[in-house]
């Protein structure tokens, strides 16, 4: 079977995976950028989608802290690592994602679960941010320019932070103010400190 074949299989078939046959979940496949039934907005710096694997979830949130932090993932897909996050016991929980078609299947696991996290329907350069300590977690999910614009709102944010940047391809949009503190092959995990005045 050629590239194209199987890439369009994936798509409109995709293989189940083990994450969603234990949960009786839909967080499975690729669906391309083209295909995200995005309208308007940062279409072009966008990423097809495709769910974070567990292990490498797991791996990159052990650096973490999760007692008393808001989980924020930009470009939540259809919920896979909210599921996740809540799994871990975040004090709240909170996708955005910008497209409708990937936002209703994401509220849609997140309702069959029980799961109390939020959806936000939006373009993550555009997102305001909780006023919460933060873990905010990304699976490349756009490009340079919407990763600056959300940088330079996380760098402003008074509260203390840590990003886990999946596939970090944009990591030197990154201000100063973010310390590496763990990373892999796979991610990368950031620290910005709040500094008193």
């Amino acid at each position: 079977m050629n590239r194209f074949l199987r890439r369009l299989k994936e798509e409109l078939l995709p293989s189940r995976h083990a994450f969603d046959c234990v949960r009786g979940t839909d967080t499975s496949g690729i669906v391309a950028l083209k295909r995200l039934r995005v309208a308007s907005g940062n279409k072009s710096d966008g990423s097809s989608y495709q769910a974070t694997p567990p292990e490498v979830f797991q791996q990159a949130m052990s650096s973490v802290p999760v007692d008393g932090y808001t989980f924020v993932d930009l470009g939540c897909g259809k919920g896979r690592m909210l599921l996740m996050a809540a799994e871990l016991g975040f004090r709240s929980i909170v996708g955005v994602e910008f497209s409708p078609h990937l936002a209703r299947i994401a509220r849609n696991n997140l309702s069959s679960m029980g799961v109390d996290a939020g959806v936000v329907t939006g373009d993550a350069a555009e997102f305001a941010f909780p006023d919460d300590p933060m873990v905010v977690f990304m699976y490349n999910p756009f490009g340079a320019l919407v990763m600056e614009k959300v940088m330079a709102k996380l760098a402003v944010h008074q509260h203390p932070a840590f990003v886990v940047y999946v596939n970090p391809k944009h990591e030197s949009t990154f201000p100063a103010s973010f310390i590496r503190i763990a990373h892999s092959q796979d991610w990368a995990v950031w620290r910005k400190d709040v500094i008193a005045p």
